[in-house]
């Protein structure tokens, strides 16, 4: 698919939500493919103000939170984009990608670099806590006989994270 006929089908999209809000504007699934059409369309303010309405019709949409950051980090507000993706994490901690999502925002936002040994390392953040303490360890030889190390999470120790129950999974919804 070309994006000239990915525009007309999201155009087309758009109309139908238009229509279908015209007539249920409570309807908070519709405003949230409303938001996704607008930003496929590069109308990414238009599209913010759809999550927003998403938001006040269900605070507890993952997907609301998650889209709207997506769509804050595009317009370059990368603070107000880490506040939604944690408001995301906060209603789905178990979520990894939602967390690795949000230290990648950190550290956009930061660009620390932290010492460990005398290494000088970027501010790394855990993809599954987002806890910020690191641990470096002896990781052996590279094929180009440089020695490596790695860094684990000295809150987690990168443990797994628990699954979601099914009713965890549909309050998630729209």
């Amino acid at each position: 698919m070309n994006n000239t006929s990915k525009n007309l089908d999201f155009k087309q999209a758009l109309l139908l939500c238009d229509k279908a809000i015209e007539e249920t504007p409570s309807d908070a699934n519709l405003w949230g493919k409303k938001g996704v059409c607008l930003f496929e369309l590069g109308r990414i303010e238009e599209s913010i103000e759809c999550f927003n309405k998403v938001i006040e019709l269900n605070p507890k949409s993952v997907k609301a939170w998650y889209l709207k950051g997506i769509a804050l980090n595009r317009s370059a507000c990368h603070q107000e984009a880490l506040s939604c993706i944690s408001k995301a994490v906060d209603l789905f901690p178990e979520n990894k990608e939602l967390n690795v999502l949000r230290g990648y925002l950190i550290g956009k936002l930061e660009e620390n670099k932290v010492k460990i040994n005398g290494d000088e390392w970027k501010h790394l953040i855990c993809p599954i806590c987002s806890g910020t303490g690191i641990a470096q360890s002896y990781a052996g030889f590279s094929d180009t006989g440089a020695r490596t190390t790695s860094a684990t999470c000295q809150k987690c120790m990168g443990t797994g994270i628990k699954k979601p129950n099914n009713n965890e999974e549909e309050e998630r919804s729209w």
